[in-house]
């Protein structure tokens, strides 16, 4: 019995060690979004580039936003 409350102490850890690594890594993704946006906006040549750069900035936010939300909702 003792073994199960062990293993099981060392997986809810792992959980959270993991669902701090996720968010940390959303949280990096959306200041590299903001950069990436910022930067890239002012060189499109066109409201077509514009959008293109905005969807980008939009992607690298919610791709690590929503993998960090499913772990989250896993380990909980």
């Amino acid at each position: 019995m003792a073994s199960n409350d062990h293993a099981s102490s060392v997986l809810t850890s792992i959980g959270q060690g993991l669902r701090v690594l996720f968010w940390t890594v959303s949280i990096l993704a959306s200041a590299g979004a903001g950069a990436f946006v910022a930067t890239h906006l002012s060189a499109a040549r066109g409201p077509g580039q514009q959008v293109a750069v905005a969807a980008l900035g939009l992607v690298i936010v919610l791709v690590p936003y929503t993998i960090a939300r499913g772990v989250s909702e896993l380990t909980n």
